[in-house]
């Protein structure tokens, strides 16, 4: 289930549903989410049974925010400059802005942004 919730975050999958029909669709993608492909019936679990995992998962937070923190440190001392080069965050807001000037006559934007000039500087 964790790894069909993650291909779902990666692939941009805004809803369970998107992901459960990609996941009908795309046997590779159900393979590296480590479901039995060769399982008789349903091999891709039902709405309600991913309610359920998340419901448990989200009760907890506090525990899983503990163990983002530590895997953090322990890759910081493992690799050296770790989060010095790249730095990514996602909001869970879409947005729509859009480039300074890329309408024209239009000043709306986002000024500050570099756009991903240096996005793969560290690799």
């Amino acid at each position: 289930m964790w790894n069909s919730i993650l291909a779902g975050i990666i692939f941009d999958h805004e809803r369970i549903e998107t992901l459960r029909r990609e996941l009908k669709r795309n046997p590779a993608l159900l393979e590296i989410c480590r479901f039995n492909i060769f399982k008789k019936g349903k091999v891709v679990p039902a709405p309600w049974v991913y309610t359920r995992f998340l419901k448990s998962f989200l009760k907890e937070h506090m525990l899983i925010t503990e163990m983002f923190h530590d895997l953090v440190e322990d890759a910081r001392s493992i690799l050296p400059g770790f989060g010095k080069n790249l730095a990514l965050d996602r909001k869970a807001i879409p947005s729509f802005a859009v480039k300074s000037g890329k309408i024209s006559g239009d000043k709306r934007g986002d000024h500050d942004a570099d756009w991903g000039k240096h996005l793969f500087r560290s690799w």
